[in-house]
């Protein structure tokens, strides 16, 4: 039985709509997330070889579970046109019982 701990919230940046949008589709289908949305025209600012670097990107939110995370890390690596894709994943404190079901149910 799953807990609602076992769910994470992966954030991963690109920088390009179409990249976000094919990571996205291609993540889903695989089975590797329930679902991703996509936060369109952030500008990140970091430091990048020792250059202060401006960025417009494109956030995914991933909902997923941890036994995903290690293949879906796999798969964003591959499909990334960043040299170091920002992968991030954080836990869910909570979440709605019918959503938590779906999530659990899309991912098997």
């Amino acid at each position: 039985m799953e807990k609602v701990t076992e769910i994470r919230i992966v954030f991963v940046t690109t920088n390009t709509l179409q990249s976000a949008r094919h990571i996205a589709k291609i993540i889903v289908s695989e089975g590797l997330a329930a679902c991703c949305s996509i936060i369109q025209n952030l500008t990140s600012f970091f430091s990048w070889q020792n250059v202060m670097t401006e960025r417009n990107e494109y956030l995914l939110i991933i909902k997923t579970t941890t036994s995903k995370l290690n293949p879906l890390e796999e798969r964003i690596i591959q499909l990334s046109n960043d040299e170091v894709p920002e992968i991030l994943a954080i836990p869910a404190d909570f979440a709605h019982k019918g959503y938590f079901d779906w999530l659990i149910n899309s991912l098997h």
